[in-house]
């Protein structure tokens, strides 16, 4: 590793501790979606950018999720996705500290993992859904309710699956969670992060 690098990685370090607490709190997952790296041939500042920013934090957690409104493309043996879930976790003041990413399969394959951002993929688990269950789950789905909702990030709760051939996306308050979504949650299997919150359909 040259002398540059070195310092390079000296400085994002030292730094760490100081934009961990500059989030601005309040912004939305459409505020950090939107986010752009800085333009220039700046490398510093991109890698700056990617190691440190909200948004690219938010955009990592939300690759996975298919685009809302565009078709489902049926894949071989019915492998391909039926929903994907990101629920953002952060305090009330300073940055997000992780998030819980979700998914099943059109086969009922499900698998859930906690993500630190450029830091660690935690206590993944997977397992498979009994028929009953996979019925119940996409037979619920259509059911949970329209969003207009825009809670800061920390409060943030997004489901994308699949609905009529076609991508639907909510995105929810995990202070205010509509009680189709906490079926699916029982269906899908709520990790032990978030498990001890009140739960309305209980």
């Amino acid at each position: 590793m040259n002398m540059r690098c070195t310092i390079i990685g000296l400085t994002v370090m030292a730094l760490l501790p100081v934009c961990a607490l500059s989030g601005e709190r309040g912004r939305t997952l459409d505020d950090l979606l939107r986010e752009k790296p800085p333009s220039g041939s700046d490398r510093e500042a991109q890698l700056f950018y990617v190691m440190f920013s909200e948004g690219a934090e938010v955009q990592h957690y939300m690759a996975f999720h298919p685009e809302p409104g565009s078709r489902v493309t049926p894949q071989p043996k019915g492998d391909g996705p039926l929903l994907a879930i990101t629920w953002f976790q952060g305090p009330p003041t300073g940055r997000l500290r992780y998030g819980l990413l979700y998914k099943v399969s059109q086969k009922g394959e499900w698998y859930n993992v906690r993500e630190v951002y450029q830091w660690a993929t935690q206590a993944d688990h997977r397992g498979q859904l009994s028929d009953k269950n996979l019925a119940d789950l996409r037979e619920l789905l259509p059911k949970l309710p329209k969003s207009t909702a825009k809670p800061p990030i920390e409060r943030t709760v997004v489901i994308t699956f699949e609905q009529d051939g076609k991508w639907r996306r909510e995105v929810y308050d995990s202070a205010d969670l509509p009680e189709t979504f906490e079926k699916v949650m029982l269906i899908v299997g709520e990790r032990f992060e978030t498990k001890d919150r009140k739960h309305k359909s209980r």
